[in-house]
């Protein structure tokens, strides 16, 4: 028996969409031709606390037809956090390929989940090692970060998004939005991160983006150094040999 039940009548307008990370909805001409002609064939499925974890875009489609109730399958057990973060992914990866910025945010999320999984397991483990004897002891050291926790919490979070160990291609794009965002980072290369996002938000190639962004900031970054009055000597001297060598580079990788 499939876990979960249904009901046949609920609130459109009751069902919570928490957080998702596909906003990108396409096309739902056909979607809404087919709830039309066919009726809803799947119903969307929701937390017993009716927080959406599939089926946001059957959600829209209704709501762009107009209806008010929808048929809902309510799961139960999706409570905590990395539970229902991991479902929405389930919904999200295995029905219609994400985009690379909705990846890198979704895997940003696992990531952080992950690791505060991994802590609160350690914990109990030592206090329970801890108490065996009557007494609790202290902690060993932390893995920090980059640690082996914080290295595994990345692998695990960067498989669950793309199968595969992606994570250097997902805080690549990280960066990329936090550069886009940053006030304080010179305005044409927030201009460049920024036009690199929608490029790779496209046709999926990150690396080569990413290293002209950061070649573009460096290059900022010298400039500043060598033109400010403020700067000693010596150290504008420095910069301004860099920015020869910059210059001269072949391309961004090289740069």
């Amino acid at each position: 028996m499939a876990r979960g039940h249904l009901v046949l009548e609920h609130a459109l307008d009751q069902i919570q969409r928490g957080h998702q990370y596909r906003k990108d909805f396409d096309d739902l001409d056909g979607l809404c031709e087919s709830i039309q002609r066919f009726g809803l064939l799947n119903p969307p499925a929701v937390t017993e606390g009716f927080v959406l974890i599939t089926g946001l875009r059957r959600v829209a489609a209704m709501e762009r037809l107009g209806w008010r109730v929808t048929p809902i399958w309510i799961v139960p057990g999706v409570s905590d956090k990395l539970s229902y973060v991991l479902a929405v992914r389930d919904e999200q990866t295995l029905q219609k390929a994400l985009k690379p910025i909705e990846q890198a945010e979704l895997y940003e999320e696992l990531k952080a989940l992950y690791a505060e999984d991994a802590e609160r397991r350690k914990a109990a483990t030592q206090f329970r090692t801890g108490t065996e004897d009557g007494g609790a002891e202290s902690a060993p050291p932390s893995d920090g970060p980059g640690g082996g926790n914080d290295r595994k919490s990345r692998v695990q979070a960067a498989r669950a998004v793309t199968g595969r160990d992606s994570r250097t291609m997902l805080e690549q794009i990280n960066e990329l939005k936090r550069i886009a965002a940053d006030d304080d980072e010179d305005p044409y290369v927030r201009q460049h991160a920024a036009e690199a996002l929608i490029e790779l938000n496209q046709d999926g190639k990150v690396n080569g983006r990413f290293q002209a962004v950061k070649a573009a900031q460096h290059t900022a970054a010298l400039n500043r150094m060598a033109q400010h009055p403020d700067t000693p000597e010596p150290v504008r001297d420095a910069a301004a040999r860099e920015l020869e060598t910059l210059t001269a580079a072949a391309g961004s990788a090289d740069a």
